[in-house]
Parts: structure tokens; C-alpha cells; sequence
């Protein structure tokens, strides 16, 4: 069982604290004998009046601090798993939308800098950033 990045449960918080329910964590996924874990995975039931149906999305989150020694090599790891999980979604049939939740502080500080934005960009990397201290979402990125 992989080990919880030091921001997990700020995290599960912050999604808990506007309506999502934590379904597994993590979430299991297997292919071709390769097993890994996506950090959680939630639901959230949006109720739409009009047509008195109701909308049932999910997610997949996988949470990184990149509090390592390099930025780069944290990213590299964390953009390697990103993309991965997000095959590996596909090829099970999974409906999860994948997403990467980053502390706020570390999206201020690195995922504006050009590099960073065209490698999200490119591959449609979806982010959840997250404020630690307030366990609160600043801003989803699709």
C-alpha cells in the first residue's frame, strides 16, 4: 500500500468540506499485471431540478506536494503518474475524470512558469489546487 503524501487529509478535507463523499482510498487500478493506486476517488450528486434527473460525477485524485529536493524531478514523477493513471482509467472503463491536486503555494510558485503550463496544457493535465491550511479549494483547472 503506497504511503499518503503529507497533504492527503487537507485534501480529503477540502473536497468532503463542498459536497464530495470519498468513495475508495485509495482507488485500485490493474493492468497487465501492473497494479498502482490513485491517491482517492469521490463522487458528488448534482441535482438538476428541470429535468428531475440526477447527475452522478466522479473523480479520481491523485495528491502531490512536490516537497522534495527538486521541483522537477517531483513533477517528473508526479506528471509520469498522472498520465499513466489517466491510461490506465481508459483501458478499465473507469468514468472517473483524473485529477492532480497541488497545494496552493507550489501552483503559485511553478505551474505558471511557461515550461509547466505547456507540458499541463498539452496533455490536459487537470488540477485541483488546494489551500493546506484552510482545507479549502482555491481553483479547479480543466
Amino acid at each position: 500500500m503506497p504511503q499518503t503524501d503529507k497533504i492527503h487529509f487537507a485534501v480529503r478535507r477540502a473536497l468532503e468540506k463542498i459536497g464530495w463523499t470519498i468513495i475508495k482510498e485509495p482507488l485500485n487500478l490493474e493492468v497487465d499485471d501492473f497494479r498502482v493506486f490513485i491517491d482517492l476517488s469521490a463522487e458528488s450528486t448534482l441535482g438538476n431540478i428541470i429535468i428531475a434527473e440526477q447527475d452522478i460525477q466522479q473523480i479520481a485524485v491523485e495528491i502531490k506536494s512536490f516537497a522534495g529536493r527538486s521541483f522537477i524531478n517531483e513533477f517528473q514523477k508526479g506528471f509520469g503518474q498522472y498520465l499513466m493513471y489517466l491510461t490506465m482509467l481508459r483501458v478499465m472503463g473507469y468514468p472517473h475524470t483524473l485529477f492532480l491536486a497541488v497545494p496552493d503555494e507550489t501552483y503559485d510558485t511553478y505551474f505558471s512558469r511557461p515550461l509547466i503550463e505547456l507540458l499541463t496544457g498539452e496533455y490536459g493535465v487537470k488540477l485541483v489546487v488546494v489551500s493546506v491550511e484552510r482545507e479549502e479549494i482555491v481553483k479547479w483547472i480543466n
